[in-house]
């Protein structure tokens, strides 16, 4: 069944109507009882006034990024949520290369114009505090643009942006690293050039002389896309580096085996174009409307589930959610301030064809042999990709709440031994410190198991 679309729909005042699907808008135009506002998107502006307007909340969803950002709009009705409009937003790359050009444009013109003498920091705009950088700045203002325009055809009730976290680190190391590991350097030196002379010995790597001066070598060159990290520079003497000029694919393999990179090549500019300017755009989008972070992944439906479902039972303002990640027991016990053993982690499974969840202690491990005795079968865990849509809850966020119909919840007796602990909500950073007893009622368990070690 293909899905519909919704065209936007004014009345005679301006004022913004629900929109209507695509077939009803064309039918108003071919009836003369609609004008044609716009072609994309769809707009058309009836011809008498509506005084009884619906006021069904608009969200608008940005999944912000470096080079593509997705715009939806979603209307929350009384039975079920409609997708009114989604998009993506390419963002321009060429915006620095014309700066520089311009830049040469403007030098050319300057020093022939007349003799002046040179002046240094003089540019005020470029030395203010909180300046963001124009190809930064547009890629924001581009993504402001669109939702301006959508404004002007539909109300927007609140704004939910992806609170987009990048690991640089994990990206360039390949690995992910316990939080101590980020204060130990990947690198010799704070200056590319000389850690990169310090990890090769300060000797050129193809004809191993030591003596003389050294150069640093792009083995993937930045005509080629070649980025300047350790995995891409390699020490060289001159002669060496002079040999290899020009003909950089016939000796890139020989030499990304010498430094045991296997061609790493890693271009993080777009990833850390999408970290830059995070602050600026909530503060315009907040201007706008109220603004709500979420991180990703399904988590923002998947928490509002859970913050719908504890409201019933009036339990919703004992939610904690964190600026930083708790998607592991050892993130969460720190993100709450408690020890890991009270951080109720929730574990899925597939039994006989059908998904359960056990919840047990951050300190303990299933025991096959216990779980073969409690459910008469071996413990097969829900591959990761399959967990969200299995359980209602992705990876990170699985809690025993709201969770898709049939899927029944366990609860380990590892954690009575404590008064509280402290489950997820349905995102990778939220929790709520429950008792045993309130777990247990608010799971809606079907009871207490002994599988752990």
């Amino acid at each position: 069944m293909p899905k519909k679309e919704y065209a936007f729909v004014l009345d005679a005042k301006g004022q913004r109507l629900d929109p209507t699907i695509v077939q009803n808008a064309w039918r108003l135009l071919r009836q003369k009882k609609a004008v044609l506002i716009s072609r994309f998107p769809m707009t058309i502006r009836l011809n008498r006034i509506v005084d009884d307007i619906n006021h069904d909340e608009v969200r608008c969803g940005i999944d912000d990024g470096g080079i593509h950002v997705g715009v939806a709009l979603v209307q929350k009705c009384q039975t079920r949520n409609k997708v009114l409009f989604k998009g993506t937003i390419e963002q321009r790359k060429d915006v620095k290369k014309l700066m520089t050009q311009r830049r040469s444009y403007r030098r050319k013109r300057r020093y022939e114009k007349r003799y002046r003498p040179a002046r240094f920091d003089n540019r005020a705009s470029s030395r203010r505090k909180g300046r963001l950088a124009p190809s930064i700045k547009q890629k924001r203002q581009a993504i402001l643009r669109v939702v301006d325009s959508l404004v002007k055809h539909i109300r927007i009730n609140s704004f939910y942006l992806e609170d987009v976290a990048i690991d640089i680190r994990v990206l360039t190391d390949g690995r992910r690293l316990y939080h101590w590991q980020y204060q130990k350097s990947n690198r010799l030196d704070e200056n590319i050039r000389k850690a990169v002379v310090l990890r090769d010995h300060c000797k050129c790597q193809i004809c191993k002389a030591k003596k003389g001066i050294k150069e640093v070598h792009h083995i993937t060159p930045r005509r080629l896309g070649g980025a300047d990290t350790l995995s891409n520079l390699i020490t060289l003497c001159p002669k060496c580096h002079a040999k290899v000029t020009g003909q950089e694919e016939k000796y890139a393999p020989e030499l990304y085996a010498k430094i045991g990179s296997e061609g790493n090549n890693l271009r993080l500019r777009h990833a850390q174009h999408s970290m830059q300017g995070k602050t600026w755009l909530r503060a315009e989008l907040s201007n706008r409307s109220p603004l709500e972070l979420t991180t990703g992944g399904g988590s923002s439906l998947s928490i509002d589930k859970v913050r719908a479902y504890l409201r019933s039972r009036g339990m919703d303002n004992r939610i904690l959610e964190f600026e930083d990640s708790s998607a592991t027991v050892e993130l969460a016990a720190h993100a709450v301030g408690c020890e890991p053993a009270r951080i109720a982690k929730t574990l899925s499974f597939d039994l006989a064809g059908d998904p359960i969840v056990v919840v047990t202690a951050g300190d303990m491990r299933i025991a096959g042999g216990k779980f073969k005795a409690a459910f008469h079968g071996k413990p097969k865990m829900l591959a990761a990709e399959d967990v969200e849509k299995r359980t209602g809850h992705a990876v990170g966020g699985v809690c025993p709440f709201a969770l898709k119909d049939g899927v029944r919840v366990f609860l380990d007796v590892s954690m009575k031994r404590f008064e509280t602990v402290y489950p997820a909500c349905g995102s990778s950073n939220s929790a709520i410190e429950l008792t045993p007893e309130e777990l247990e009622r608010l799971s809606e368990a079907a009871g207490w198991v002994d599988v752990c070690r």
